[in-house]
């Protein structure tokens, strides 16, 4: 074999390769559009793709079936105040994946305090607080959303949240 057959072999063979990872049945959620300001807070910072899901394999200390992930930081450098966002191909995905987080932090020794279940406008939300720090999560359709906030700040930024209307692909609720 000479050496420009070969090459020609190898560019077909990246081709190939290109176009089979582009050519899946379904568009891979995206990560949605952050509030730029959750009460007095601004958004300071996001990090998104591999850096984000790594944070959020690194937190979890495994996979949590997300395709994708987004981690906004509100006020100063430095804050405490942080949005976490995971995407789900589906709604029950997320669900599920909520319900697997419920159960693992109930009787858990993570710090947190006992899990309470409430309402807001009619919609779901799970609360606890943990680590000096109050923090709320719930799902919309495709999305689990945790939002970690001091606790002075905590009624008037989630209630801006729980109404902010993420742009994610999967809209039922």
């Amino acid at each position: 074999m000479t050496k420009p057959i070969r090459i020609h072999y190898l560019a077909a063979l990246f081709i190939m390769i290109v176009c089979s990872a582009g050519c899946s049945k379904e568009p891979l959620p995206s990560v949605p559009a952050l509030p730029e300001q959750l009460g007095r807070l601004t958004l300071s910072s996001t990090v998104r793709g591999v850096p984000a899901n790594k944070f959020i394999y690194k937190m979890h200390g495994k996979l949590i079936g997300s395709t994708a992930n987004i981690i906004g930081y509100y006020g100063k450098e430095g804050s405490d105040n942080v949005l976490y966002i995971s995407c789900f191909e589906h709604k029950d995905s997320a669900q599920k994946a909520l319900e697997l987080m419920l159960t693992k932090m109930v009787g858990s020794q993570a710090g947190f305090t006992p899990v309470e279940e409430d309402r807001l406008n009619g919609k779901v939300f799970f609360k606890t607080t943990g680590m000096g720090l109050s923090h709320f999560f719930y799902r919309t359709a495709n999305l689990v959303v945790w939002w970690q906030v001091v606790p002075h700040k905590a009624r008037e930024t989630f209630e801006m949240l729980h109404q902010y209307p993420f742009d994610n692909q999967d809209t039922e609720e």
